[in-house]
């Protein structure tokens, strides 16, 4: 590797996954041993996941190097966890009897990562019909070496149509929207409609009002001489003046910052009106039936496949 181009992360430091052909025989070894618990039994198995691997004689999926976890979302470990089961109550609960699980039933973590986001929901799907989707190939690689018992798909970071079409009751996405510019927000709907069942539910994060009230109290504080923490400086270098952005986000403009990585990902802020619009000028097939603004730290709307 060259001297300033950093070596990848590192692989987990855990033990590897056990292949026990007899216990793997199950559709879902995950819902035949914990099924029977409830939601804050579950997420205690999941958060022991995080330092004992094997529990209950059952291999859990691996989690990676901390310093990536700490790149990607900026939490690590038991942190990690508890933020993608507050996602995954949210689901939950805002869906109800509406959302499919069970044997019958596929989902899609879009833009997984490393693929924390589905691991709550390991235990309510055939584990044949999980499947993530990473764009980056290095944490693509990284998932696949973590969780062997679900399909993560590779592709680009446009639609490519390599996601199985129609296939999906649910899809799932968190700080997706929040990157893509308006040409890719646009083309990842449609492909979410492509890619849903008559029925079934896409639930996704942006940012919202919320994080540039943040940065607007966070540049006062800069400006008074105070330290702030190295992200805010970084989006306050980005997004010039935050007051002018604020209130274009407020009139229903869709904000896009071009952070200078490339030209479909960057800072986004989809609010309810721009949604709307990209919705009707494209002629989807998806309705907003929900636009929360502060259950979760982003914003999140849930489209239905009509």
């Amino acid at each position: 590797m060259s001297a300033d181009k950093p070596d990848p992360p590192a692989p987990a430091s855990s033990p590897p996954i056990r292949y026990d052909e007899q216990r793997l025989a199950s559709p879902n070894v995950f819902r035949e041993t914990f099924g029977h618990l409830g939601d804050d039994g579950w997420l205690d198995v999941l958060k022991r996941s995080v330092h004992d691997p094997v529990i209950d004689d059952v291999d859990f999926p691996r989690f990676p190097d901390a310093n990536l976890q700490s790149l990607l979302h900026g939490s690590v470990g038991e942190q990690a966890i508890e933020e993608a089961f507050a996602f995954y109550a949210f689901i939950r609960a805002r869906l109800g009897s509406e959302l499919k699980l069970g044997a019958s039933a596929r989902m899609l973590d879009f833009g997984c990562g490393w693929g924390r986001m589905l691991r709550p929901f390991m235990r309510h799907y055939d584990l044949a019909d999980i499947y993530g989707f990473e764009p980056s190939r290095l944490f693509c690689t990284v998932a696949r070496q973590l969780n062997p018992y679900v399909c993560f798909l590779n592709g680009e970071h446009l639609p490519n149509r390599r996601i199985p079409r129609h296939a999906f009751d649910l899809i799932i996405g968190y700080s997706v929207f929040s990157h893509l510019s308006q040409h890719a927000a646009a083309l990842w709907l449609r492909e979410m409609a492509e890619l849903l069942n008559p029925g079934g539910f896409a639930v996704f994060t942006t940012w919202g009002d919320r994080f540039l009230t943040q940065l607007a109290s966070e540049k006062t504080r800069l400006d008074a001489g105070e330290e702030i923490h190295w992200y805010y400086k970084w989006a306050l270098g980005k997004f010039g003046d935050i007051e002018a952005v604020l209130a274009r986000h407020r009139a229903g403009e869709f904000i896009w910052i071009d952070t200078g990585q490339t030209r479909l990902y960057g800072e986004a802020f989809l609010g309810p009106e721009p949604l709307g619009m990209l919705i009707a000028d494209h002629m989807l097939p998806l309705q907003v039936t929900a636009f929360d603004t502060n259950a979760l730290p982003q914003d999140v709307f849930i489209l239905r496949r009509t």
